[in-house]
């Protein structure tokens, strides 16, 4: 039997119609009773599909109709002014920070040194790919409960401070991007809706996601990796904020 629930969050009420269980589960902590903005839906024919090309990693089938739900919430809100971004998100004094870069290049761990440095002063907005909204001149980055294999995320909404593309490297560097530089960089961590119209939306976002600071970070697993970052990124004193700092393991 199908399960009807509405969700909130990117600041908007989606209604998800699922077929297993476990997807209600997982948005416990955004569930809502208000009306829906708009709803999404998969079928077993999808969910198959998904199964079928998942190459790089074992689902089981609730993963997989997660994955569907997420990409159909993905094709809608390109005309809300949002879309589903490739990046680990973390919320450091009021403001966001995203971390992107092909999977399997170390965001998770990169965030793991925040949280394990700074401690409580970090939370993890989303670990894999957080929805970014455009409000006026500001974009939003949101939580969702779709979050990746570690399942790291929390239900806010918080004003993007900043973004880091990261490459592995022998030796920890940061280099500012210049708004020309960081679209095409941007641009293939986006989701591309199949939609033109759909499309137009999300390439405007994105150039609005360029005009925000934005560094490439080479870097390795050290302190000093996530040192530079954070330097360049809060403007703030490394050895000042973590003189006092409580660290955690995620």
């Amino acid at each position: 039997m199908k399960k009807e629930f509405t969700v909130r969050f990117a600041q908007m009420n989606i209604g998800i119609c699922a077929i297993y269980d476990s997807m209600e589960k997982c948005a416990k902590d955004y569930l809502t009773d208000k009306e829906p903005l708009f709803s999404v839906f998969t079928t077993e024919e999808k969910i198959q599909e998904e199964l079928q090309n998942a190459t790089s990693c074992k689902l089981s089938a609730a993963q997989a109709e997660a994955l569907c739900l997420y990409r159909e919430i993905a094709e809608k809100i390109p005309y809300y002014d949002g879309v589903v971004f490739h990046g680990a998100a973390i919320e450091y004094g009021g403001k966001a920070y995203i971390f992107t870069a092909p999977s399997g290049t170390g965001k998770s761990t990169h965030i793991s040194l925040w949280k394990r440095f700074l401690g409580d002063r970090v939370c993890i907005i989303n670990g894999d790919k957080p929805i970014l909204t455009r409000k006026d001149s500001e974009i939003l980055v949101h939580g969702t409960p779709f979050a990746g294999k570690e399942g790291w995320q929390t239900n806010q909404s918080v004003p993007l401070g900043g973004i880091c593309i990261l490459s592995r490297g022998e030796k920890s560097q940061i280099m500012k991007v210049t708004p020309k530089d960081a679209f095409q960089r941007l641009y293939l961590q986006t989701y591309k809706p199949y939609q033109r119209e759909a499309m137009e939306h999300t390439m405007s976002l994105v150039k609005m996601l360029c005009q925000k600071q934005c560094y490439s970070l080479a870097c390795d697993i050290s302190e000093e990796a996530c040192k530079i970052s954070f330097e360049a990124l809060t403007g703030e004193s490394w050895e000042e904020a973590t003189a006092t700092g409580k660290g955690e393991n995620v």
